[in-house]
Parts: C-alpha cells; structure tokens; sequence
C-alpha cells in the first residue's frame, strides 16, 4: 500500500514501517521535509516523539534511539487540525551495529576447523 502524501482534513493517519536490523541498529535518526500538522513516532511500540505545529513544519534530526537484531517496526500518527495536509520526504536514516571481532575470529576459526577434517577425508 502507497504511503499517503494527504489524507482526510482533520483527521489521522497512521503508517507502519517494518524493517530487517541485521545485526541491530544505533543511532536512528527520522528526519521530515513537512508534516501539517502533527506526529508522533513509535518504535517497536515505544513512544519516542510527538510535536504539533498548526502551520506545518518540517522535523529534523528526531532521536529513534537503537534496536537489536531482528525484525522492528516504526509507527507514525500523523494528524491535521483544519486546513491543507501534507506528509512530505520521511527519511530514517541509522548506523549498523558493528559484529564483534569475536564473532568473526570464532567464524574463521570454524571455517579453518571444518577446511582441515575435508581435508583428512580426501587423503
């Protein structure tokens, strides 16, 4: 489903984001070109942001804080008081979550492990 531009004045419109963290993500950042006239933002069901402006205005730099891996959801309300609506560019932006050093060392490890028993068994 298209995600809507304009909805009904005076109104609410709500839209979901699910997304894949891989390793996890820190550092989500949304950022919004116009919102008319109000937002609020979830993350995994969590209350991160709400602001209401009566003319419209964009949002910058809101702080989404970090997820682990796995599969999470953003959720927006977006609502109008009287007068145009408009949702406009949404942009959320994050950091990868970097995998430790252990994890590939112990991968190497695995992977030399299982290279020398093929080996043996072709001799």
């Amino acid at each position: 489903m298209a995600i809507p531009q304009f909805w009904t004045v005076n109104d609410e419109v709500a839209v979901i984001y699910a997304f894949d963290a891989g390793p996890g993500l820190r550092d989500i950042t949304a950022n919004f070109d116009l919102i008319d006239n109000g937002i609020h933002l979830w993350v995994d069901g969590i209350w991160k942001f709400g602001a209401r402006d009566p003319e419209g205005r964009s949002w910058t730099n809101i702080a989404l804080g970090s997820v682990d891996a796995g599969t999470h959801y953003v959720q927006i309300l977006l609502e109008d008081s009287g007068g145009a609506t408009r949702y406009i560019n949404p942009e959320i932006t994050a950091t990868v979550v970097p995998i430790p050093a252990a994890m590939w060392l112990f991968s190497s490890g695995l992977l030399g492990l299982i290279g020398i028993s093929k080996r043996k068994k072709i001799k």
